[in-house]
Parts: C-alpha cells; sequence; structure tokens
C-alpha cells in the first residue's frame, strides 16, 4: 500500500495516459492516486474528474481512491507537500504527470525500496527520442548514456520511504524539486531500480529542448544557494571504456547546447527575466 502523488500544471493533454498507464495492468489495488492541481487554466481538473466518474466502478473494485486537490498556488513543491499532507499511506511516490511507468513497475519500484532498506529510490530511465529532430537526437544520445542517467538519477518518479518523508519536511520554493530530494540523501540511502523503468518523451526540437534545459539549470543554481548538499560525490559524464560511448558529433552537439543552456540561465538571472514556467511543450501534443 503507497500513495502516488501527480502533481499537475495545465496537463489536460498528457494526464489521462498517465493514469492509465498505471492501472492498465491492473497491478495498483489498495492504495491511492492524488493529482494535485496547481493554478491550472486549462481543464485539467475537470478532464481528472471526468476519468474518476467514467472508471469509478474500476477503481471501486481495485480499491484505488482517486482524489482530486486543486490548489491556486502555481508552485510544484506546494503541489507536493499538498499531497504528502492527505495522502493515507507511509509510503509514497512522487510521479511527474508527463511520465509513462506501468502499475508492475511502480509496484516494484516500492517493494525493492522496501527490500534493500533504501529510504528514496527511482526507475531507471528510458529516453524516447524517436521523434525528436536532427540535433536533440545527438543530445539524448549523450545525455542517456551518461552515469548520472545510467546509474544515479533520482528523478521524475521518486518512491519515498517514511523514514524520507520525515527527513524532508517540507519543501521549500525552488524550481529543483528532484535534485533538492535527491541531495538531501547519501548515495547509501539512494537506490535506482534495474527491474523497473519509466518512458520519458523527449523534446521534439530545440527551442523546447533549450526552455526545459534552462529552466533546469536555473533551479540547480537556485539549489546551490540554499539547500544542505549531503552527497557531493562526482562521477565522469561517460565511462571511457564504454562500447556505447557517442561519437564525437554527439559529444560536440551536446556541449554546445549545455553551454547555450548555462549562459541562458545566467542571463535570465542576471536580468531578472525568468519566465514564471518554461517547460517542454513539443512533447505534449
Amino acid at each position: 500500500m503507497f500513495s502516488i502523488i501527480i502533481p499537475a500544471y495545465n496537463e489536460s493533454k498528457v494526464i489521462i495516459p498517465t493514469l492509465e498507464s498505471i492501472l492498465f495492468d491492473e497491478f495498483i489495488c489498495n492504495s491511492e492516486i492524488l493529482v494535485v492541481t496547481n493554478a491550472c487554466y486549462d481543464n485539467t481538473v475537470e478532464v481528472v474528474e471526468n476519468y474518476k466518474i467514467d472508471n469509478r466502478s474500476r477503481l471501486e473494485t481495485r480499491e484505488v481512491v482517486l482524489t482530486i486537490i486543486d490548489t491556486p498556488v502555481a508552485s510544484k513543491t506546494n503541489a507536493i507537500n499538498l499531497g504528502i499532507e492527505h495522502s493515507s499511506y507511509q509510503a509514497r511516490v512522487l510521479l511527474d504527470a508527463d511520465i509513462l511507468i506501468s502499475g508492475k513497475d511502480l509496484h516494484t519500484l516500492h517493494s525493492k525500496m522496501l527490500q534493500n532498506n533504501a529510504l528514496v529510490a527511482s526507475p531507471k530511465v528510458a529516453f524516447n527520442y524517436q521523434r525528436s529532430n536532427f540535433w536533440v537526437s545527438h543530445y539524448y544520445r549523450v545525455a542517456s548514456q551518461s552515469n548520472y542517467n545510467r546509474f544515479l538519477r533520482i528523478s521524475n518518479v521518486i518512491a519515498l520511504s517514511s523514514e524520507a518523508i520525515a527527513r524532508l519536511g517540507k519543501l521549500p520554493k525552488i524550481i529543483a524539486d528532484d535534485d533538492y530530494i535527491r541531495r538531501q540523501f547519501i548515495q547509501s540511502e539512494k537506490l535506482v531500480v534495474d527491474e523497473c523503468q519509466f518512458e520519458f518523451v523527449c523534446p521534439l526540437n530545440v527551442t523546447s529542448l533549450l526552455k526545459a534545459l534552462t529552466r533546469v539549470k536555473i533551479g540547480n543554481l537556485q539549489l546551490a544557494k540554499i539547500a544542505y548538499l549531503k552527497d557531493q560525490s562526482s562521477v565522469p559524464l561517460i565511462n571511457h571504456g564504454d562500447s556505447n560511448k557517442p561519437g564525437l558529433l554527439s559529444l560536440t552537439i551536446f556541449s554546445s547546447i549545455k553551454l547555450i543552456v548555462l549562459l541562458r540561465a545566467k542571463w535570465q538571472l542576471i536580468t531578472g527575466n525568468i519566465p514564471v514556467w518554461e517547460r517542454d511543450e513539443s512533447s505534449r501534443t
């Protein structure tokens, strides 16, 4: 038994596939799903309410409670805090609203976290860049093979034990919520579970990629000033002996995009012209 918390900001296009991916294989039973809509100006709330009505018998049979919490505060961390506050079970899974993962994989994630006495855990990530353009595809050929993404990534889908919840307390108002959570635990307390995975649909074009990465970079720059970082172990980007090591072209494109993102983030910070919400919209169509 665990609670699945899904913060949702204008996610009417993707929330139903996300819910279906969780419930389709019927592994999730005796649990709850909390969709926390925050300052939505689209019809996300209505879409989830209609889904709940249409699937009432299905949910009741499997004893899955689907709850909608609506807040006018446009903050993902506030939405997470509300979800944790209103959840019924000690263990929670934080799930981004645009991420596809099966109920079986969520069940495996939770079980492996408990079996390994980990405090936090994430599945392995599978990057889907089949529809992405030339530049984005080459960027993710490097990113997908990085040691962080292969072995250390705690992001997008995060299982939290009751001890982890107690340690975290209320999340502060920050952009980089996943990285904030990850940095509150030393490596021995974290687990990336090889036996389950989720799909990350990559941006389709460079403009969308730059928007998403700039927000991440600003979040990390902000985080460096306010978070108590317990685990600062560094790892090389790519293992040099890896047979799947990306080629020179991909590495050049990756490095160039990273540099542009850094300059763009610093310019926004210097000028104070930071968008309220800048994310990849291309993959949500």
